[in-house]
């Protein structure tokens, strides 16, 4: 019998990917199905590193969260993964009306999970409702909704406070993904919603297990390409050990986020594919100038040079690389 192959992501966006991606049927898998020519895997098993405070977009504040929100939920737009060009999505088109406001046209074939369907309304909704949503306002501050409105029910035009060239990557953060206004409404507080949320996206809510996992299955309804595997469950396995070890055993499919001991580890499995990119990531040491005898730029420069850059990189990091400024790699496309 074949052996399981299990991935590491090492990267967020690697995972990002399950709505727009399909697996390989496997043989001898326990979640698979017999479709009569053989047998298929329909269920993928994500190992997530943490559990989720909330599915609502503008209130999580976690990348655990934004790992199954974008499969829950879809924005205006998107970053294409490779050329990083932002394409559409819920928006089929949009221009600039002037300096300081943009006109989407949306798709006119979109429904939320509860059957609703999704409209300029509830697009503003999102933006007028994320503004005042603490934990992600600062994703909603250049956008004034005194200047933001409703054309007709599949055009809106988003308004700016000021000229704001990266309002289109804004839209790209999972802050911004679209919800229903009635399914918000009807839960009665953010935090109702947080645990039932409806969106429009590739995937639907089942149930969340707290401490355990959350169970989504496949919308379709969806109204983009539809993913390979019916139920997509993400388990919160908080321990790096744990988490390694159910990947190796087969127990998840794909892990991430780990600790550069449980890579190398990894990385001699026969069952394990590590598959590493750039994160969106740069640590850095930060001096304050206010203060002697670091106020003195030779001082600066002359600590620079003695520290070790490759070496902390790869006694720290194992995988990481030295910066080079404060814009990474995965951002520069």
């Amino acid at each position: 019998m074949k052996s399981h192959l299990r991935i590491l992501a090492l990267m967020l966006a690697m995972v990002l990917l399950l709505s727009a991606c399909g697996g390989s049927p496997q043989e001898g898998d326990p979640s698979a199905e017999n479709t009569g020519d053989g047998e298929v895997k329909d269920t993928l098993v994500i190992g997530n590193y943490a559990e989720p405070t909330v599915l609502d977009p503008p209130n999580q504040n976690m990348v655990p969260a934004a790992l199954v929100n974008v499969q829950i939920y879809d924005g205006l737009v998107r970053q294409d993964n490779e050329t990083g060009e932002i394409v559409p999505s819920l928006a089929t088109s949009w221009e600039y009306v002037d300096d300081y406001t943009i006109r989407f046209h949306l798709r006119d074939d979109v429904y939320f999970h509860d059957g609703s369907k999704m409209t300029a309304e509830d697009v503003k909704f999102t933006f007028d409702r994320g503004a005042t949503c603490s934990q992600k306002s600062m994703i909603f501050e250049p956008f004034d909704p005194a200047k933001t409105r409703i054309v007709d029910e599949y055009t809106i035009e988003l308004g700016t406070k000021d000229v704001f060239p990266a309002a289109l990557s804004y839209l790209t953060n999972n802050a911004t993904l679209i919800v229903s206004k009635s399914a918000v409404e009807a839960a009665g507080s953010d935090d109702a919603y947080g645990r039932q949320p409806v969106g429009t996206g590739a995937y639907k809510f089942v149930d969340w297990i707290a401490g355990d996992r959350i169970i989504l299955e496949r919308n379709e309804e969806y109204w983009g390409e539809l993913p390979e595997f019916k139920n997509l469950i993400i388990r919160t396995i908080a321990d790096d050990t744990t988490r390694a070890l159910a990947l190796e055993s087969g127990e998840v499919d794909i892990a991430y986020n780990f600790a550069s001991a449980q890579v190398e580890m990894l990385k001699n499995s026969e069952v394990v594919d590590v598959v590493s990119a750039p994160s969106y990531t740069t640590n850095y040491c930060g001096l304050n100038s206010a203060y002697e005898p670091l106020s003195d730029k030779r001082v600066r420069q002359a600590l620079r040079y003695a520290v070790d850059m490759d070496t902390i990189s790869e006694i720290a990091f194992a995988s990481g690389l030295p910066a080079d400024g404060p814009v990474t790699p995965a951002l520069s496309c």
